[in-house]
């Protein structure tokens, strides 16, 4: 008999609702969360929902964006998540403790063991806010073998089949969101979901392109789950255009490289953050580093190798990375490095994309609209980051996203809704109701 079982027996006896707290671990400090945990505890929670700190917590609102930024700021990887949960665990054996998660966790570290730490630390279910119970089903077998309850969200918008696939996938209990938005909002959504949005605005002749600082490995499946498998995909900052093509042997075929030497930056990298680890994509796709990435961080396979040879042959991107410094601190270090002469993005954390000389979304784009006989005032470019304000000022609109920050929105012609009440998607359903009025 699990534990949410005998809990839900328990208040429905008692003729009670549960009341579960939500708590991020890590925020502020590892030792502070599991202060808060225990006056929670103390204060009467029937069931935990605890957070692992994540890097690009897009799911989330602007409330637990910033509780994620500040633990991983404080140094926390899902490695020290688990290990306040254990501590939980040892001192409440009865209490049932949910873990909220990115599904490039279990990505990264592998479903199975990802789900068999979880229940060595006496984790009882598993909440994936990025995993639909469309894409579920292996996370939930590996979770089934590990002991561990895989639960999924209910929309408010969802259809019948949608609600019997959460009914039917869940254990545990079910999680059910009472309205449109996420938790730091309050007004209704008002679109019905990007995938769609994207599958209108095509069905007029649209060329909708994904342009990322991501490789080409973790933007596939992004393209895959808004509808895209033709078209075009700008990734690593614009140092490759690809052609999607379903018929390819990789479902694309890479039509523009842009490479440079990358031994200067990671010498002026390390030289201003001597701990930070350094990334770099080659052309061919391989992902090398000098030490592995917190988990979850990266989707992409990789090898750790020397320093000296991620110097040692061109790249289309140099990545670096320094857990647990503060943000603002990062951004003084690099700026400080003297890296003149390549262009570079600083991420939401410590994170660091460098590009080659003169490479940017907008440069790659510009290349694509000439390709397709077109230009940059017809373009209409969305974005929410700094690898974002190129793209906004070259598109004939640029579009903020309401979650960028101001200086981001300052650039841009226009700002739409943030990503948890899917901005880009409004913005894509106007320029649809733009065309049907034409």
């Amino acid at each position: 008999m699990s534990r949410y079982f005998r809990m839900f027996s328990r208040l429905r006896a008692a003729g009670e609702g549960a009341f579960v707290p939500f708590v991020m671990l890590g925020d502020p400090t590892p030792e502070l969360s599991e202060e808060v945990v225990e006056a929670l505890i103390d204060g009467g929670a029937d069931a935990l929902e605890l957070g692992a700190p994540f890097s690009d917590p897009v799911a989330d609102g602007p409330t637990i964006q910033r509780a994620h930024i500040r633990a991983l700021e404080a140094g926390t990887g899902f490695a020290d998540a688990l290990a306040v949960v254990a501590r939980v665990r040892a001192r409440h054996p009865e209490i049932p403790i949910g873990m909220l998660i990115y599904g490039n966790v279990p990505f990264s570290l592998g479903t199975r063991d990802f789900y068999a730490a979880c229940a060595r630390a006496g984790v009882d279910s598993v909440l994936l806010a990025d995993v639909p119970v469309r894409e579920g089903d292996a996370f939930s077998a590996a979770a089934a073998a590990a002991g561990v309850d895989a639960v999924y969200i209910a929309p408010p918008s969802a259809d019948a089949r949608t609600l019997d696939a959460v009914a039917a996938s869940s254990r545990g209990y079910v999680y059910a969101v009472s309205r449109a938005g996420v938790t730091g909002t309050e007004r209704a959504a008002s679109t019905v979901g990007l995938a769609a949005s994207v599958a209108r605005l095509r069905s007029y002749g649209a060329q909708i392109v994904i342009a990322t600082g991501r490789s080409v490995e973790a933007a596939l499946p992004v393209a895959r789950h808004v509808g895209l498998t033709t078209g075009w995909m700008v990734c690593a900052n614009g140092a490759l255009t690809l052609r999607l093509d379903p018929e390819a042997p990789r479902g694309y075929e890479v039509v523009t490289v842009r490479t440079f030497d990358p031994a200067h930056a990671i010498d002026a990298l390390l030289g201003a953050v001597p701990d930070g680890i350094v990334a770099v994509e080659r052309a061919d796709g391989a992902f090398c580093v000098s030490s592995p990435f917190p988990p979850g961080e990266l989707i992409e396979d990789y090898r750790v190798v020397p320093v000296e040879e991620l110097r040692s042959q061109e790249v289309t991107r140099v990545v670096l990375r320094a857990p647990g410094m503060p943000l603002d601190r990062f951004t003084a270090l690099v700026r400080e490095c003297g890296l003149h002469s390549v262009e570079y993005a600083i991420g939401w954390t410590a994170w660091l994309d460098v590009a080659p000389p003169g490479v940017t979304k907008a440069s790659a784009l510009d290349d694509l609209v000439v390709r397709l006989g077109t230009g940059p005032q017809r373009a209409i470019a969305v974005g929410d980051g700094s690898n974002d304000t190129e793209m906004l000022v070259w598109a004939g609109v640029g579009v903020a996203m309401g979650s960028a920050p101001q200086w981001v929105r300052d650039l841009a012609d226009v700002t739409t809704e943030p990503v948890w009440r899917d901005g880009a998607a409004a913005v894509l359903d106007a320029v649809v109701e733009r065309v049907r009025k034409q």
